[in-house]
């Protein structure tokens, strides 16, 4: 087949609309997937799509529908090859107010090339994670001497499990890839600046926590939750078992109608009623809160009443992620905008005389998500707690439970996988770094690895099937930089105004075929 002409940009703009959902397969992820499908179909290399269902009661209706798309030169020679591993789904786009670009609107579900200084940079949903590597495996493969295998699933945010249903394919067909390269945004500045080669675990917990008309043991319940948090990131090392956690969401926020996952609040809000005999002290310290990489604000809703000799107020606390702030967990922020919200309940909490009762809460990423409580029922609410862990699953639920075991709480789980660890002779590992060494060493850039750190990916789901059948492929992380974009003024991995360099993807796509020519001739 000829191959007709390939635009980047053009390519990205055609699956611009494509998002994660839970549930049913969206459309615009199809028509994404199948179009990408003819774009190695144009390169001369052999596809084959891939359907199914997962059933699961935490599933909206109880059932998730996958799709996936192969392709490689030959279907039936695929353990030959290093098989490259990503995925077509975006993140929603957010609060549409913060896709605004030297007072432009971007519209979120377009891809928009805009020229910074000498830089043309690609602008949009995904960009990063990781259409991007999607278009350049589609620029390697129309190189005519290029080799491996691609695998594209459509549910990577949120559950994964076309990577399962992809990796069942390949044991059923007994094709195991030679390795796995994993194009994952792993990079900082530079394509090729970090690689991975170890992954932690991931498990979502969900705890349901009925009606109280006493909020105490809630209040301190997330004060837990946020100080195990905290000190696990500041003790982590590779010799320490550690773990991070993050809120995901409450009450499974809804974003055009399908159900949200594998998403941080970019916002928090809660009412609480608070008595006490010195309310000078509580304004004064919520004044201390504002500031920082949130806008922390409070307001007092109603005139104080007395109760005998304490001063009863209504306050409103909101916390919302300031703009190009990704959303996504790390040591600077914790997670998302809902800390704040329970740093400032928990210190209220745990250093004056009064008390507090939780009236009611909103969070999600456009606020609209509400845990409706009352003065009298207290607080009813839902979390979705995700935890990348080295711990084991058992470990992480018996904390859990520790967590909240004085709010009644009713804790499902969801989403455990393994972690992954590279095998001591890593060949692709080898010839990974010498591609990304090569490339850098114009710049005077030494490429680090970053294992460890990070959730989990389809690497982890693939590498834990293969393993349980008893065979060990090795694995590498190398692509996109997520942070190149933030000095420029877009945003990084799954932040409004993702971005990457135009050229970063063509270097990715050179970096791809060093990869495969390395590994092929060792």
């Amino acid at each position: 087949m000829a191959k007709a002409g390939f635009s980047v940009a053009d390519y990205l703009s055609s699956i611009a609309r494509a998002e994660n959902t839970t549930g049913a397969l969206s459309p615009h992820v199809e028509n994404a997937l199948t179009y990408t499908a003819m774009q190695f179909q144009q390169a001369g290399y052999q596809t084959q799509t891939l359907r199914g269902e997962a059933h699961n009661p935490l599933y909206p209706g109880g059932v998730h529908y996958t799709m996936a798309i192969l392709a490689a030169r030959d279907l039936t020679r695929i353990t030959q090859e290093i098989l490259q591993v990503m995925h077509i789904d975006a993140v929603p786009a957010g609060a549409l107010e913060r896709w605004n670009h030297g007072g432009r609107f971007l519209e979120p579900l377009a891809v928009h090339s805009i020229r910074s200084g000498k830089t043309d940079w690609l602008v949009g949903r995904g960009i990063l994670d990781m259409r991007g590597s999607i278009a350049a495996s589609i620029l390697h493969a129309r190189n005519p001497e290029s080799t491996g295998a691609m695998l594209i699933t459509s549910d990577e945010e949120h559950p994964m499990e076309a990577a399962r249903m992809a990796a069942n394919y390949l044991l059923q067909e007994n094709q195991i890839p030679a390795g796995i390269l994993g194009l994952e945004p792993v990079g900082d500045k530079q394509v090729g600046d970090r690689l991975k080669t170890a992954r932690r675990g991931d498990m979502v917990a969900h705890v349901h926590i009925p009606h109280s008309g006493n909020p105490t043991p809630l209040i301190e319940a997330l004060s837990r939750l946020e100080l195990r948090s905290a000190l696990k990131r500041q003790a982590d090392s590779p010799q320490v078992p550690g773990y991070w956690m993050e809120i995901i969401n409450t009450l499974a926020p809804q974003h055009g109608g399908q159900d949200v996952t594998n998403q941080l609040p970019e916002s928090a809000n809660v009412r609480i009623a608070v008595e006490t005999r010195n309310s000078g002290h509580v304004l004064n310290f919520l004044q201390t809160r504002q500031g920082g990489i949130y806008d922390f604000s409070f307001r007092i809703e109603s005139p104080s009443a007395w109760i005998d000799d304490r001063e009863c107020k209504i306050l409103s606390l909101q916390a919302k992620a300031k703009g190009g702030h990704s959303g996504r967990a790390n040591e600077k922020d914790k997670g998302s905008a809902f800390w704040p919200i329970l740093e400032a309940l928990s210190t209220l909490h745990g250093n004056h005389s009064g008390s507090i009762r939780v009236l009611d809460l909103s969070c999600g990423k456009d606020g609209s998500v509400r845990a409706p409580g009352g003065e009298e029922n207290g607080l009813h609410l839902t979390l979705d707690i995700r935890i990348s862990r080295d711990y084991s699953p058992s470990d992480i639920k018996q904390m859990v439970a520790t967590i909240f075991q004085d709010c009644h709480a009713e804790i499902g789980y969801s989403y455990i996988c393994d972690g992954y660890a590279a095998p001591q002779d890593n060949p692709l590992a080898e010839a990974a770094i010498a591609q990304a060494r090569n490339s850098l060493r114009h710049l005077g850039i030494e490429p680090e690895f970053d294992n460890g750190a990070g959730g989990v990916a389809e690497t982890n789901i693939l590498h834990a099937l293969f393993a349980k059948a008893g065979h060990t492929v090795p694995i590498v992380e190398l692509g996109l930089p997520k942070n190149a974009g933030i000095a420029a003024g877009f945003g990084g991995m799954h932040a409004p105004l993702e971005a990457c360099r135009r050229r970063d993807i063509h270097h990715l796509a050179r970096i791809i075929g060093g990869i495969h020519q390395c590994y092929k001739t060792r």
